[in-house]
């Protein structure tokens, strides 16, 4: 066997690969202050973050439903922009409290449609048997009527 040849040091990747300069681009939290001025510079953070807020949503309620939320997601942050916390680099954390509240809300709309859904169905079946049951009863009570008694 021989030895392995030593190519001299191990090579690290480039360190620029995967990573956006963030020396030209202003932070999250730079643009959300901005906005506050100038309100359409909130355009932005719908810019960076709506692709990843949308794949967040529709991992939870379908692609459908996500859809409908993320305007309503990009609506509230945008009206709750002086309520970011400027500490902050990114504005995602923030986005997806914004939008883990609208899911819950979602689904408890949800359950509040299926439990009245339920309620309807029941109430019209027993409709239709409390409807029925008189038909029924003077049905019989018309053939009893007719027999003789022993």
């Amino acid at each position: 066997r021989q030895p392995a040849e030593d190519n001299g040091p191990a090579r690290e990747p480039h360190p620029g690969i995967g990573k956006r300069k963030t020396m030209s681009s202003p932070s999250d939290a730079e643009v959300i202050g901005r906005s506050l001025d100038q309100p359409e510079a909130f355009g932005l953070i719908y810019d960076r973050h709506a692709a990843t807020v949308l794949r967040f949503l529709g991992r939870r309620v379908g692609a459908e439903v996500a859809e409908g939320l993320i305007g309503e997601l990009f609506r509230i942050a945008f009206e709750r922009r002086k309520t970011f916390d400027a500490s902050r680099v990114s504005a995602l954390p923030w986005l997806y409290g914004i939008g883990s509240n609208l899911l819950l809300k979602h689904r408890r709309g949800e359950a509040r449609r299926l439990r009245a859904n339920a309620r309807m169905a029941a109430d019209e079946a027993s409709n239709r048997r409390g409807s029925a049951a008189p038909r029924g009863a003077r049905a019989l009570w018309n053939r009893l009527s007719g027999c003789r008694r022993f």
